[in-house]
């Protein structure tokens, strides 16, 4: 019960994190290329970051700078990356229903990685119903084809990406959230930026042109990125 502020916290991540799906869908369907898509917010995510975090350069130590920087490349490039490959290959419900694996490969690598075996029976209830859910996509996959199959794989690996983003994250709980928000969406957007020159090119006047498209990707980099992934490092 003491720690129940947190949860809350992590239930309004979710929810923004949720809807994140859906405007990246919005701004897929109004012609954005996928990796233009993850630049662009993260760039602007960046952007504000400068204004809110630490101007600290150095995480202290190599050992958190490495830490650091591998954050950043598993949530950028891997995470949003693969989630919005799966996005573009699928649909919002079934891209959102593989997420939900991501926490169970979680505490699947952190029961590894701490060597204890012993779960908390509302966890193991999650970890269930997630599974369950992963199943059933993987047999209208398999048996009634509805689903595009790069769409599913996209899905399940954006999934493993952010299980090791969350130990990662895990090992950083001594720095403060936004000087490690920052410096790691900065290595991310590094890390990203060779995809995002070997895909088409995005026309950019559609976030000008179409009010919704820019309000989606503000929604993006400020909501979901700088707001959200903060109060996770909280959580």
């Amino acid at each position: 019960m003491r720690s129940w502020s947190y949860h809350l916290l992590a239930l309004f991540v979710v929810l923004c994190w949720g809807m994140t799906l859906v405007s990246s869908k919005v701004l897929l369907n109004f012609g954005m290329q996928p990796w233009a898509l993850v630049e662009l917010r993260s760039v602007l995510a960046y952007g504000i970051l400068i204004f809110l975090a630490p101007m600290q350069l150095y995480s202290g130590t190599m050992r958190g700078e490495i830490t650091v920087a591998l954050l950043g490349l598993t949530s950028i490039p891997l995470f949003f990356g693969l989630q919005t490959l799966a996005l573009e290959h699928g649909t919002v419900s079934a891209t959102a229903s593989l997420i939900a694996m991501g926490p169970l490969l979680s505490g699947l690598l952190a029961m590894a990685a701490l060597s204890t075996w012993k779960l908390h029976w509302m966890t193991f209830l999650g970890i269930c119903t997630a599974a369950t859910g992963t199943f059933l996509l993987y047999f209208d996959n398999a048996v009634l084809q509805d689903l595009p199959r790069l769409g599913f794989y996209f899905g399940l690996a954006a999934a493993a990406a952010y299980a090791v983003y969350s130990l990662v994250l895990r090992a950083l709980a001594d720095l403060p959230a936004l000087f490690v928000m920052r410096k790691s969406t900065g290595y991310g957007i590094l890390g990203a930026l060779p995809f995002y020159l070997n895909e088409q090119p995005t026309d950019a006047a559609i976030l000008f042109e179409v009010p919704a498209a820019g309000a989606n990707l503000v929604f993006l980099a400020l909501a979901a990125t700088v707001i959200g992934y903060t109060l996770w490092h909280k959580a």
